[in-house]
This record gives structure tokens, C-alpha cells and sequence, in this order.
């Protein structure tokens, strides 16, 4: 059954490539897990005592919460098919509490040092330049997802409405809007593709972004670049595209924009993933008034 669980969460529920192998991980190592501890028991015949037992053997091994919630979050979603699929009548993962996360407020960088990248760092005429350039001001402008910038189309792109389609989790379409001076380098940038793409006649192209050579960009080619042009304007160690993501929720949120309009934005599926943000304007009117009230030193 692992097999048709696999094809359901990959067709139907449309999961990415990188949690289907998560997935697929957490069941062979639970699998394994069973073989070596108990006399034989069939993956589909588990009961709450086996999940219990998997998840103390995984904090005996010092893994950490966030990993043992993602495993938790596995065998659930598995045994919820199997009983969807009246295979077994129970879920007997479905009453085990998950672990307690830390909490940790979003690694963000300060939005002038951003600026100051757009404003002052020459990205260069040439394609490279122009695509690099264009990678930033798309995260910058949007708040979008690594995953769902390389996968941008460039059906997505509405110039005369200067608006953007982001295909998100789940599947889940949203509108974006940019700014004007993201169309001039997305105009550039889109005579300088057409070059690339006409010397590559073989290959077949949707994607918006891609490499000198006609292919598709990948999340190596993106985080080695924020790295390398972030480094001109912060030292901050997280400069990759979820700290710049982090810094557009952020931003819109000090300078007063609704929380629910946050997460839309953001393509969130619940408001509850869009509230912590909320905790780093805290910290910011805390630092104010620390820095700012004659009182905050007494």
C-alpha cells in the first residue's frame, strides 16, 4: 500500500518532489525500525504502542523535535490514508501529541540593505546580470517561495497589469503585484532569454528564469547568488531566499498592512502560520523604546 500512499500524495495531494522523498524516508526507517524491535509486524498492522516506541527511539538518538514532529507527521498521514481506504479501522498515530517546538522568531534581513543592494550593486548588462537581478527583486517585491520562483512560467507574467500567478502549496494559485522598476529588468532580461533560448533551438522553454545554458535555474544556483550580492550591503548569516521572505512580511506589517492580506500574499493556509511575524514587530517597538524612552535605562 506504501506505493498507491505515494502516488496519492504526489497526484492528488500534489506534494513536492522534496517531501515526497521525506516521506518516503520516514516510512522506510519506521519499516525498519519495526523489523529490527519486534517480531515481524506489517507496516499496515502497526499499533499505538509501535508508533510511542518509534518516536522515544528517535529522541534517544538526539533527534531533534522539528524531526520527530515531520516523522510523526508521516505516519499519520499515511495511517489516515490506509483508513480513508477502509484498509484498517484506526489511525494509531492520530492521539500521540507531538513534540513542543522551540520558539524562534524569523531570521530576517534589514530591508535598507536590500535596498541599498537594488540601488547601488552592479549586477551587470549581460544576461546573468539581468536574470541575477531579476531573482532578487522577484523575492524582494513578492515574499515568494524558493520553490515556486524556479518554477514560475512565463505565462505567470501579466506586464501590462504588472501582476504575477504564483502556483503555491497545494497547488493554489495567488496574485502578486511588482513594481515598475521590476518590469524594466524583467523586459531586459526577456530580450536577453530570447538570445539563449534561439541558441538552443532543441530545447522546449516555460520557465521564466534560466541558466546561460537553456537550463532551468536550481535552488543551488539561487542561494549561492543572495549569498554572494547580500554579502555587499549586511553581515547577517542568513542571506537565502526565506530570510528575504521573512523580510517582506515583515515589512509589510510594520508599515501597516493587515495580517489577513499578509497571508494571502504569503499563501498561507491559515492565519496562525502568518501571526509570528507579528512577534518581530514586537521586538522592533521593544528595541525602539529601549533605544528611544529616558525610562527604558533607569
Amino acid at each position: 500500500m506504501t506505493k498507491s500512499f505515494f502516488n496519492y500524495i504526489q497526484f492528488e495531494k500534489r506534494f513536492s518532489s522534496h517531501t515526497l522523498k521525506a516521506y518516503q524516508i520516514d516510512l522506510q526507517q519506521f519499516e525498519d525500525y519495526l523489523n529490527t524491535s519486534y517480531d515481524p509486524v506489517e507496516l499496515e498492522s502497526v499499533h499505538q504502542k509501535h508508533v510511542r516506541s518509534w518516536i522515544v527511539a528517535l529522541f534517544s538518538k538526539n533527534l531533534s523535535a522539528k524531526s520527530v514532529n515531520r516523522k510523526l507527521s508521516t505516519l499519520k498521514s499515511f495511517y489516515g490514508f490506509l483508513r480513508k481506504k477502509e484498509i484498517r479501522p484506526d489511525n494509531p498515530a492520530k492521539n500521540i501529541a507531538a513534540p513542543k517546538l522551540p520558539f524562534r522568531l524569523p531570521k530576517v534581513i534589514d530591508a535598507k540593505c536590500i535596498d541599498q543592494l537594488l540601488e547601488h550593486y552592479h549586477f551587470g548588462n549581460d544576461f546573468n546580470g539581468y536574470r541575477n537581478r531579476l531573482i532578487v527583486e522577484l523575492l524582494y517585491e513578492t515574499g515568494i517561495r524558493l520553490s515556486e520562483l524556479i518554477n514560475l512560467k512565463l505565462a505567470n507574467v501579466n506586464k501590462l497589469e504588472k501582476t504575477l500567478i504564483v502556483i503555491g502549496k497545494g497547488n493554489k494559485e495567488r496574485q502578486l503585484s511588482f513594481s515598475n522598476k521590476l518590469l524594466f529588468t524583467y523586459e531586459h532580461y526577456l530580450d536577453l532569454r530570447s538570445e539563449i533560448i534561439d541558441s538552443f533551438e532543441t530545447i522546449s522553454h516555460n520557465n521564466l528564469l534560466i541558466t546561460k545554458k537553456g537550463k532551468y535555474i536550481y535552488p543551488k544556483l539561487v542561494h549561492r547568488l543572495l549569498d554572494k550580492v547580500l554579502g555587499y550591503t549586511t553581515t547577517s548569516q542568513n542571506k537565502n531566499p526565506h530570510a528575504i521572505r521573512h523580510t517582506f512580511a515583515t515589512m509589510l506589517l510594520n508599515n501597516g498592512a493587515d495580517l489577513n492580506a499578509i497571508k494571502e500574499l504569503l499563501g498561507h493556509s491559515s492565519l496562525a502560520a502568518t501571526q509570528i511575524y507579528t512577534h518581530n514587530s514586537i521586538e522592533k517597538m521593544k528595541n525602539i523604546y529601549k533605544q528611544s524612552h529616558p525610562k527604558a535605562l533607569v
